[in-house]
């Protein structure tokens, strides 16, 4: 049962010349309004309940979630700071393969400590890095939902552009 295409086993022999090009893996990001099924639609490619969802705004920073090829299982959650990626410290997390299936409790943990306010954070992202034999080498980023309005937001409207706009820009300067 693989869910995979000769396309991604090729990226996966030529992956060490992409890292010295500095290209990255391939990506999908996923822009859309607050509460259209953006994580919702990203689980589903995932194959697993990775993402905080809800019907209100529930995203309230980046999450990159990136899938690499390895042996064997491995899981580790973290935080990083969006300028130069560096992890934050004391936020880095394994998850052992038997604890995988609440992993989601785990990210959404980790927002909540993250932006205990419920403020958008536009510094640093959440980053969850899953290495299986069967997964592609590909990242999904997952952002806040866009809103059209204030209404009381508390600069939310004017924050989630912003690390919208920041993060198409990074991602393709």
């Amino acid at each position: 049962d693989r869910v995979n295409s000769d396309i991604f086993d090729s990226l996966d022999r030529i992956r060490d010349y992409i890292r010295l090009l500095n290209l990255g893996s391939p990506q999908i990001i996923a822009v859309g309004g607050q509460g259209a099924g953006k994580s919702t639609v990203l689980d589903r490619l995932f194959g697993y309940y990775i993402l905080p969802r809800s019907k209100n705004l529930c995203t309230l920073c980046a999450i990159r979630v990136q899938f690499r090829r390895g042996r064997d299982f491995s899981c580790s959650i973290e935080v990083r700071t969006r300028e130069d990626s560096k992890v934050v410290e004391g936020t880095y997390e394994k998850v052992e393969k038997e604890n995988f299936d609440d992993i989601h409790i785990r990210v959404e943990d980790k927002m909540n400590k993250l932006s205990p306010d419920g403020k958008i954070v536009r510094d640093k992202e959440i980053v969850v890095t899953i290495e299986s034999p069967n997964d592609p080498c590909l990242d999904y980023l997952d952002l806040p939902g866009l809103v059209s309005t204030g209404n009381g937001q508390d600069g939310r409207v004017k924050d989630i552009m912003e690390l919208a706009r920041d993060v198409l820009t990074k991602e393709y300067d």
